[in-house]
């Protein structure tokens, strides 16, 4: 382009715009696998911000096809990982549900909850890698819960609220605010209300209120 060249070099049409859009679910990919098979990469530090933002306010269909492409090998790292990759997989997931309903539907259609639901109730020997699934695996299901097509989902798999609700009693600050917010969101939809309550849902509500960290409007609403 420096050179003069406007045209696409794949159809020979006029450039209708000549700013070049990172591709940046494909670098999260990258970066992804590379951490799962202990590959150093360093992404680059000096993104330009206003390109970032022109690359979030128009996603191409090739960025979306990328981000479907990337909640599948995510959540496949999830089923069948080691618990590295497992962790690794989870914060992938985390990050990627953050940026939109779409790749949270990605996420959820992919089959991604029941693999959430597991690291929550983990029993990873190593204590730190576990606190990163669990937080990890909160905070996604925390994105999931406020899509209401998920609600129901995740409420009826076997095991979900109760691993949320444990959660909240003896997780780290961060697990227990995901925690909270996600049991508020599963709330919302009138048909969860019975089984959360035999979940021990309440009991761990009503426990938290004394926790300083937690939003206690939230939690009083709640109840």
């Amino acid at each position: 382009m420096e050179e003069g060249h406007c045209t696409c070099p794949k159809t020979g049409q006029m450039l209708m715009n000549t700013r070049l859009v990172p591709n940046r679910a494909l670098r999260n990919l990258i970066v992804q696998w590379c951490a799962a098979h202990g590959i150093p990469y360093d992404p680059p530090e000096n993104t330009d911000s206003s390109v970032e933002a022109f690359a979030a306010a128009m996603p191409s269909k090739a960025a979306i096809e990328a981000n479907r492409a990337t909640a599948t090998l995510l959540i496949h790292k999830l089923a069948s990982g080691s618990q590295r990759a497992q962790t690794v997989a989870a914060r992938g997931i985390r990050l990627l549900a953050k940026t939109g309903r779409e790749n949270r539907a990605f996420i959820a259609e992919a089959g991604a909850i029941p693999h959430l639901r597991n690291l929550l109730s983990s029993t990873n020997s190593v204590a730190q890698e576990n606190s990163r699934q669990e937080k990890n695996a909160a905070a996604t299901l925390f994105s999931l819960s406020a899509v209401h097509d998920y609600k129901k989902r995740i409420a009826d798999e076997e095991g979900a609220v109760e691993a949320l609700a444990g959660l909240l009693r003896a997780g780290t600050p961060r697990g227990k605010k995901d925690a909270v917010t996600a049991l508020f969101n599963l709330s919302t939809h009138t048909e969860n209300c019975l089984s959360m309550m035999e979940a021990g849902a309440v009991t761990a509500l009503v426990g938290a209120l004394g926790n300083e960290g937690l939003q206690r409007k939230q939690l009083v609403h709640w109840l």
